[in-house]
């Protein structure tokens, strides 16, 4: 469900994402609620999960954030 306007969620979203990618921070889509939650331990559905740090995961990360890139090349 969309919400526009200037302070309606999708521009806020819009906003986040942005910056993240000014920032050079990576942005991934994946997964629904339900199964992002489950992949963190939760039985509740989750919208976002931040990494904020990769130690010990670098090869992991640099897959994720490349097959993203990919992907995200694909649906141009």
């Amino acid at each position: 469900e969309q919400v526009g306007g200037d302070a309606g969620l999708d521009s806020m979203v819009q906003n986040i994402i942005a910056t993240a990618r000014d920032k050079g921070t990576p942005v991934v889509f994946a997964l629904t609620r339900n199964k992002l939650g489950s992949a963190m331990g939760r039985r509740c559905r989750m919208s976002t999960v931040a990494i904020l740090d990769y130690s010990g995961a670098e090869e992991l990360f640099k897959g994720v954030t490349k097959a993203a890139k990919a992907l995200a090349k694909e649906a141009e």
